[in-house]
């Protein structure tokens, strides 16, 4: 977050493009790193968020965080049993 945040300080053509907000309505489901904020997401996460408010059609969205969670969980496998990160509650896409 905070290498973002300092791209974005420091590159005036960044900040001159327009924003948008996405508020999740769940928490993160990375559990690798901890988000310094509740709303903060991964970038893949927010990229989901963001085709399904505009455009909601979108094959693959679910099966795309559904990889991202298959990774993590090959990722946590990996983790001292005493630092595991608890399971995701099941995707609700």
């Amino acid at each position: 977050w905070s290498q973002a945040r300092r791209l974005f300080r420091e590159s005036p053509w960044i900040q001159a493009l327009p924003r948008f907000l996405v508020v999740p309505g769940a928490p993160s489901r990375y559990r690798i790193r901890k988000e310094p904020r509740p709303r903060y997401v991964s970038t893949l996460e927010a990229v989901a968020l963001a085709l399904r408010a505009l455009e909601p059609d979108t094959p693959g969205l679910g099966a795309l965080v559904q990889a991202f969670d298959r990774m993590i969980d090959s990722q946590v496998q990996h983790m001292p049993a005493d630092c595991r990160p608890p399971p995701c509650p099941p995707l609700g896409w």
